[in-house]
Formats: C-alpha cells, structure tokens, sequence
C-alpha cells in the first residue's frame, strides 16, 4: 500500500514492479502516482520510458521537460529528452539537450542498453555516437 501523498512510494513500487515483470501494473502505479504528484520528476521520467516504447515521443518529451526541471542534474533524463527531440526531428532542441550532458560530464556514457532484450538500441546508439563526437 502506498501512501497517496508519497510520489516516491508510488515510484519504488512501480520500479519494484517492472523488476518483477509486471510492466502494466508498473505503469498503472505510474499514472496513478501522476494523479497526485503531476509534477514529480521520478514520476515522469520512469513514465515516460514507457511512452517512449510506444512511439509517443511528443508526451514523452512534455513528461521528459517536467522531468529535467525537477532534477537537472540527472544526465538520463538529459539523454532520454535528446532522444524524444531527436525522434520528433527537432534536431536543435535535442542537439541542446545532448550539450547539457556534455557542458555537465564530457565523459557521460548512457548505461542502460541491452542490447539482447531492447530492439531500439540502434537509435541509442545513434545518440551515444552524436556525444562522443562533442568530447
């Protein structure tokens, strides 16, 4: 049970949940956590990973915004919000975001791919060539 004043509960669980394989019931807990932290930045960028996966880079981009303001610092978010622009062909825009990844750390590398279970590592891989030509 999850406290409904605690955006973090409701992002553990969900984190917990995909762990455990259950994506719907991550992403339902998700939604949830939305309803009543809109703004928490755990929350929209686990979020919108899934709207990612579903081709819907325009909500995945608004969720990846609100994301960054929350937590600037977290290059990820950067990363993924590059990739959503890039996918929407605002070449600018996401050539912005991948700046700030490298203004932040020169020597970021996204970690996260596998390459076994995830059929969109190629465009992540097309973005990780695009940073390591900025260092």
């Amino acid at each position: 049970e999850v406290a409904h004043t605690d955006p973090r509960g409701y992002n553990n669980l969900a984190l917990a949940l995909e762990s455990d394989g259950d994506l719907e019931g991550a992403r339902q807990t998700l939604e949830e956590g939305l309803t009543h932290a809109p703004r928490h930045h755990g929350l929209n960028f686990n979020y919108a990973k899934y709207l990612l996966d579903e081709d819907k880079f325009q909500e995945a981009a608004g969720r990846l915004a609100v994301a960054v303001e929350g937590d600037p610092g977290n290059l990820d978010i950067w990363f993924y919000l590059g990739t959503a622009l890039r996918k929407l062909g605002l070449a600018e825009e996401s050539e912005r975001a991948y700046q700030e990844i490298t203004k932040r750390d020169a020597h970021y590398v996204f970690k996260y791919i596998n390459t076994e279970t995830n059929d969109r590592y190629h465009s992540f891989v097309e973005d990780e060539a695009k940073l390591l030509l900025q260092v």
